[in-house]
């Protein structure tokens, strides 16, 4: 076997692993850098870069950078294939339901951030107010779904809201969410205290501790939990914005900073304009 050959071999062993965990194709500066990364390999593995003339040299490290980037060229294209399955079971998430949901903010919202949350999550308590800011900044365009998806301990919690929002509205659901995020809500883990704090919005006690035990109370919950799971919601928080007209979506994972909710919003508002394939004058 050549010996130029196995140069070249042992050279791109000891390089590419380092680069193939890239996720995009490479700007100017980081050409350079990574030529420079290059140069030490070769110099460490040959103890001299004068063992290798000029244009190996060059040969090698071209070869090098063009495998590089065929690399992350296949992961974005495996990504943006992904994003698209993503988006495709997102759209199939249940309609939204005046009557039915939760719904913070305007009901006659374009669009809708459907959460499916866990009172028992400590990053569902660290997302909530980024979506109270994110309806709020939103000038009416989007409102706020709260749908249960409890899988961490018991289903408890979700009970006393759901009860809340049986026995008193839609205010008095989100009035005890509220607080159930709070660091008093999320050390309340006794029915007592469920039922005590339910009191103090004005809740009957007996009727709200015979809601906590109905079958309609657990089957909502369940009815979320099953469709959450159905649309590939793993953990929580999970979320879908939905544009309620046309259904087209996108799955929104983990308790995502506001910035980036808003670059969601209007990528997904970018996507209704475009023209549809085959349909230009």
């Amino acid at each position: 076997m050549p010996v130029k050959f196995l140069i070249i071999f042992s050279i791109v062993l000891i390089t590419c692993p380092a680069f193939t965990l890239a996720e995009e194709v490479f700007t100017t500066e980081q050409r350079v850098e990574i030529e420079w990364r290059i140069q030490q390999a070769i110099d460490a593995r040959l103890g001299s870069s004068q063992l290798l003339d000029d244009g190996l040299q060059d040969t090698i490290e071209r070869g090098i950078l063009r495998f590089i980037e065929r690399q992350a060229a296949e992961r974005i294209k495996s990504q943006a294939a992904s994003e698209a399955t993503q988006a495709e079971r997102a759209s199939t998430v249940r309609p939204v339901s005046n009557q039915a949901d939760h719904i913070f903010g305007s009901v006659t919202a374009p669009y809708s951030l459907i959460e499916y949350s866990d009172f028992n999550c400590g990053y569902c308590q660290r997302f909530h107010p980024t979506l109270q800011a994110f309806v709020e900044g939103s000038n009416g365009a989007v409102n706020w779904v709260y749908r249960h998806r409890p899988v961490l301990g018991t289903y408890l919690k979700a009970q006393a809201a759901e009860c809340a929002a049986r026995l008193a509205g839609n205010t008095a659901f989100w009035s005890y969410a509220d607080w159930l995020f709070t660091e008093p809500g999320r050390a309340a883990n006794q029915k007592v205290d469920l039922i005590t704090y339910a009191q103090s919005l004005g809740l009957n006690e007996a009727a709200f501790d015979a809601c906590l035990g109905q079958k309609a109370t657990m089957d909502r919950i369940v009815a979320d939990n099953s469709d959450g799971e159905r649309i590939g919601i793993q953990g929580t928080p999970g979320s879908v914005l939905l544009h309620n007209e046309s259904g087209q979506a996108r799955l929104v994972s983990g308790a995502q900073p506001l910035e980036q909710l808003q670059q969601v919003l209007q990528a997904l508002q970018l996507n209704l304009v475009e023209p549809v394939p085959g349909n230009d004058p």
